[in-house]
């Protein structure tokens, strides 16, 4: 088993853990330079059992990071996935923060027109 494997099973064997292991558990893998970590944060982001902070975090962290640019449509999207959802304002809130990073890739200005109505300007 490699650090990221394992550094991985400890998050989710960490399923019922407090938020803020959750988080310690996050920045060990963030620190970690293997492409898997980012595929690993958008199954996080996209899973909505996940506390919103938890989820925020990975925003946060998709947001300032610097992914590959073979990752930058798979993260738009699954940004895009979190912006549809109605429950959860603070972390929506975020979402539109982070895609703000990601309008010039095809699609994600003419997907926030769809979703959302016009865009205020």
């Amino acid at each position: 088993m490699d650090e990221f494997e394992r550094r991985s099973e400890v998050f989710r064997a960490q399923a019922t853990a407090s938020v803020r292991t959750k988080l310690d558990a996050l920045l060990d893998l963030e620190r970690l330079r293997d492409p898997r970590v980012v595929l690993f944060l958008l199954e996080v982001l996209d899973d909505r059992r996940e506390p919103a902070e938890v989820r925020v975090h990975v925003l946060k962290h998709l947001r300032n990071g610097e992914p590959d640019a073979d990752y930058r449509p798979a993260i738009a999207d699954a940004i895009l996935r979190v912006l549809a959802e109605r429950a959860i304002q603070g972390l929506r809130l975020e979402a539109a923060f982070a895609l703000a990073h990601f309008t010039d890739m095809d699609g994600v200005v003419s997907e926030l027109v769809d979703r959302h109505g016009r865009i205020a300007g």
